[in-house]
């Protein structure tokens, strides 16, 4: 913790801290009840398949300050995957359209539906809870809606959200997160995590990035090495991870050079080699899955000392390969603040097509690749994977 941020408390205090809790809304399962006491308050809601819940509704002026939240995790035929199927907005001052629309558990950093444990400063995942410290500042009022998209109903979410009541509000910025996704990934074109319009600043990323192709084809990596040397054979796919060759690109106010160029996917992590060294968690930059098994990077960068300014127009690309060549599985979420009114965002796709896809094929690739008898387990393998090739599955 920095030393301003140790002397603020040295200072009155603006405002009125106020929270809004699940505790009260709704009466406690029947279970629960009995359990407890019939007179007990309920701590949790019950979002029934297809409806939206006002988690609050805020009026006049304040800050946000914290968004707690937690939700049942999945169990196979008898929980459904909460983490895909809610979802999450924010409106600002009475927009009629959401400045945060972003799925549950990746609005919080949560990778492919799977909870995981790390610790960043404005957002983290902590033993069971997700949070949120990005403060997001309001003039007119704010209302925060959790959609259930599932088929089932969504048995429990569990919330705080803490605000600092205030007179009026001097920022005349606005948080903003929008999730998008493309799989695969197009040839020869970066994926876009964010294009927005208007006066404000990018403040970060989560990033999740699996590959989508067949990289294990002996045929193929011979002939390569034969025409283009012995790296060919590994390159342009790098067992399953050749998507980091890419980079980022920041493009601000139209330029046609961006003025933030990259190196590498990983580098613009602040990692190298691949995260050669694992998953982390920092305080502003991390990795929190790195699977060469199945093919699968995770990870996030916050611009909290280095936000990154726009007047007009802000484009946000990172690459999938050297020349996005590689066919990959991206989805991300933007996190940024600016004046409104804001821009477009894209249609949010169906629960069915932002769920993730299943890493086995990458997974039997490795191993094939990592047996000891790699020739002839290749051999048969390969007859494997084309079966599995014949079209994605869902997991």
């Amino acid at each position: 913790m920095s030393d301003h941020r140790l002397s603020q408390l040295l200072k009155f205090q603006p405002g009125k801290m106020r929270q809004i809790s699940s505790q009260g809304r709704q009466s406690p399962p029947e279970a629960m009840a009995a359990a407890v006491g019939l007179d007990a308050p309920g701590k949790m809601v019950k979002i029934p398949a297809g409806e939206t819940y006002t988690v609050a509704e805020i009026p006049g002026a304040g800050t946000i300050v914290r968004i707690w939240m937690t939700t049942m995790q999945p169990i196979p035929n008898a929980i459904e995957n909460f983490n895909d199927a809610l979802v999450i907005r924010i409106a600002w001052d009475g927009e009629a359209t959401p400045s945060v629309e972003v799925p549950f558990g990746p609005f919080f950093g949560v990778p492919w539906g799977e909870y995981t444990h790390y610790i960043a400063e404005p957002l983290s995942c902590t033993s069971g809870g997700y949070n949120c410290r990005f403060r997001m500042p309001f003039s007119d009022g704010c209302r925060i809606e959790v959609t259930n998209e599932a088929g089932t109903d969504c048995p429990a979410l569990f919330f705080q959200v803490q605000y600092l009541e205030l007179a009026e509000q001097p920022s005349p910025v606005r948080f903003h997160a929008q999730w998008r996704r493309e799989n695969p990934t197009q040839p020869g074109k970066a994926y876009r995590v964010l294009e927005a319009q208007g006066q404000g600043h990018f403040t970060g990323m989560h990033l999740f990035m699996q590959n989508a192709e067949r990289w294990l084809d002996p045929e193929a990596m011979i002939s390569r090495a034969k025409e283009s040397g012995p790296l060919a054979a590994i390159f342009p796919n790098a067992l399953g991870m050749g998507m980091l060759e890419g980079w980022e690109s920041i493009y601000v106010d139209g330029e046609e050079t961006p003025s933030i160029p990259g190196t590498g996917n990983e580098d613009y992590f602040n990692s190298g080699f691949y995260f050669n060294k694992g998953p982390y968690s920092a305080p502003q930059w991390g990795c929190t899955v790195r699977s060469y098994l199945k093919s699968r990077c995770a990870a996030y960068r916050f611009h909290i000392d280095d936000a990154i300014p726009f007047k007009e127009h802000i484009v946000v690309d990172i690459d999938h390969g050297y020349t996005n060549q590689v066919a990959a599985d991206y989805s991300s979420v933007a996190y940024w603040y600016q004046g409104e009114p804001h821009g477009a965002f894209p249609a949010l796709p169906s629960l069915a097509e932002r769920l993730p896809t299943s890493p086995q094929e990458n997974v039997a690739q490795f191993a094939l690749a990592t047996s000891p008898v790699w020739v002839p387990a290749t051999l048969v393998g390969l007859k494997v994977l084309r079966r599995l090739w014949r079209g994605p599955r869902r997991r």
